[in-house]
C-alpha cells in the first residue's frame, strides 16, 4: 500500500514541489536516526 501511494504521488510531488520532498527525507532521516 505504502508503495503504491509513493509511486502515485511521488511524480506530482517532485513536479509541484521538489523543495518539500527534499525537506520531508532530511525529516525521515533525522526521524530514523533518533530511533535508532
Amino acid at each position: 500500500i505504502h508503495s503504491r501511494f509513493s509511486t502515485n504521488t511521488f511524480p506530482s510531488w517532485d513536479r509541484a514541489q521538489p523543495m518539500r520532498v527534499l525537506g520531508h527525507n532530511g525529516e525521515i532521516n533525522t526521524l530514523r536516526g533518533n530511533i535508532n
